[in-house]
């Protein structure tokens, strides 16, 4: 097998495995859970932390800028699939010079 193959293996089985966990923190614009916004959750996310912390976000149009700072490493934001959990910014490069890499996506 070739490197690229055996990385790519390595990566779906360790993508398959964060999954299955259960999620650290979960959040819902609909009030059923502790945490109604995505900024209000990653604030809750202990700093320097060594372990994995998933974040679990229910279906909705999240309008919202997500920063998530470097201290709070270890991060995965995960939803509901890609046209029901939704993250709309504000931010783009020609308003206010933010560019593809201050962005980010949700996988399910």
């Amino acid at each position: 097998m070739s490197i690229p193959v055996i990385a790519f293996l390595l990566l779906q089985s360790l993508l398959a495995t964060v999954s299955a966990q259960p999620p650290n923190l979960t959040m819902a614009l609909d009030g059923t859970c502790d945490y109604h916004s995505i900024t209000e959750v990653v604030r809750a996310i202990p700093n320097n932390s060594l372990n994995l912390f998933r974040i679990y976000i229910k279906a909705g149009v999240y309008n919202e800028n997500v920063v998530i700072a470097a201290e709070k490493g270890n991060v995965i934001l995960s939803g509901d699939e890609m046209y029901k959990t939704v993250i709309i910014s504000t931010r783009s490069q020609k308003i206010t010079g933010h560019g593809i890499g201050d962005s980010a996506a949700l996988s399910k």
